[in-house]
């Protein structure tokens, strides 16, 4: 395939090992590039945990070359260090973003400039909104920017850590980031259709919407809606730590979950997926009609969905675009979850799915689903959407026009 141009993708943390939604998203982004016949380059952080020889294999396998920066931690900087990163934070409002401040540091900043030096982009590409602190360096060499938002992160650090007036004022950096972020971009690409009005508002040059990029390797890949009795319910989870995960299993094993089984016993069988869940929620699980599953490995992803009938997903999130929720809703999983969890995708209720808010609700669509025809009626719509919205061909279009919106490729 003839070389389209070059296109320097920067990422927070590079992508492997691929164990949350995030990873998964930024590992296919890359992918997409090169198929898309790009000439890439990768600059990415490496933490301790990283096994490097796997991130060198990728770099092989895929003809893509890869410059990892080693995370300085806070606490391994020397005394002087740690005084100089403190003075420049307090010194400039918009650096009291934590995230963004890691960004401003000697070593990144170095890698970026050699990197335009020698491999003379045409586009870089950041990988989230944080990492505007390198702009600077690009914007000197009069190349364009594209950011990939994750999430408005705003509204996303009010969400996890909640509405309070101590909270407000540590959002106000965030939200002076996001600015910066969207009228020094020469495009962004939002993850879903609200947050692209956002930045839109926030006075953005070009938006996109791009979903999560591995969704085109699951559609259809679950329909085949079986008459089981009982019926399994999944709640998939990454990890329990995560606050917004944890309060959607908690609402699950307190309020929901107890209710179906008075109601309708014998009738449901609960499934729990993801890491880390906290020892006093163990006193739940029953091992019969409620189960733990842990971590569920990519490898041992289909064969365990093809024993489930039906995902639950009651965490509450207007940002971004929850796996969670888009995962099911593709592969023909009948889905229940909160409506704002939808983010302006054309997904209906009683039509491609169910829509619930208060624990009664959850309650009423689950023993709504013990109709068959019901279940096939969701898996099949929400199949039928998704190919009009998640294809490869319309996922690998829309990356194509997001790269010459910035009309310098050929």
């Amino acid at each position: 395939m003839e070389n389209k141009g070059k296109i320097l993708i920067v990422t927070p943390r590079f992508p492997i090992p691929t164990a949350g939604a995030c990873e998964q998203d930024r590992l296919e982004g890359i992918k997409q590039l090169k198929r898309l016949g790009y000439d890439i380059r990768v600059i990415g952080k490496i933490f301790d945990f990283q096994d490097k020889s796997k991130i060198e294999s990728f770099s092989k396998e895929f003809g893509i070359h890869v410059e990892t920066v080693p995370y300085i931690y806070t606490r391994k900087r020397d005394h002087l260090e740690k005084i100089r990163y403190y003075i420049k934070r307090f010194l400039w409002p918009p650096y009291w973003d934590g995230a963004a401040a890691e960004f401003t540091e000697p070593n990144i900043r170095r890698v970026v400039r050699e990197s335009l030096q020698t491999f003379k982009p045409d586009v870089v590409w950041f990988d989230y909104t944080y990492l505007w602190p390198l702009y600077k360096e690009i914007k000197q060499k009069n190349i364009p920017i594209i950011t990939r938002s994750i999430n408005f992160e705003p509204r996303h650090f009010l969400e996890e850590d909640g509405l309070s007036l101590i909270n407000l004022i540590r959002c106000l950096p965030k939200f002076i980031s996001e600015i910066l972020v969207a009228r020094r971009s020469d495009c962004i690409v939002a993850l879903n259709p609200n947050e692209a009005k956002i930045y839109a508002a926030l006075g953005a040059k070009q938006v996109f919407v791009l979903p999560l990029r591995k969704l085109p390797a699951l559609i259809g890949k679950n329909t085949d809606i079986k008459d089981n009795h009982p019926l399994h319910v999944l709640y998939m989870s990454s990890s329990y730590t995560v606050a917004h995960n944890q309060r959607a299993l908690r609402l699950l094993l307190n309020k929901i979950i107890p209710i179906i089984h008075q109601k309708y016993p014998n009738q449901f069988v609960f499934h729990f997926s993801g890491s880390k869940l906290p020892p006093s929620l163990f006193t739940f699980i029953d091992g019969k009609t409620v189960k733990y599953e842990g971590y569920i490995p990519i490898d041992q992803m289909e064969s365990f969905l093809a024993r489930i009938d039906i995902v639950v997903s009651p965490s509450s999130k207007k940002v971004g675009m929850q796996q969670k929720v888009f995962e099911p809703l593709v592969r023909g999983i009948p889905l229940v979850t909160s409506p704002c969890n939808i983010v302006g995708y054309p997904f209906y209720h009683e039509e491609s799915v169910l829509l619930a808010v208060t624990p009664d609700q959850y309650v009423d669509a689950l023993q709504k689903l013990r109709d068959y025809d019901l279940r096939k009626k969701l898996s099949k719509n929400a199949v039928d959407i998704a190919t009009t919205l998640f294809s490869r061909e319309i996922v690998d279009s829309t990356g194509q026009s997001i790269i010459d919106s910035t009309k310098k490729l050929d």
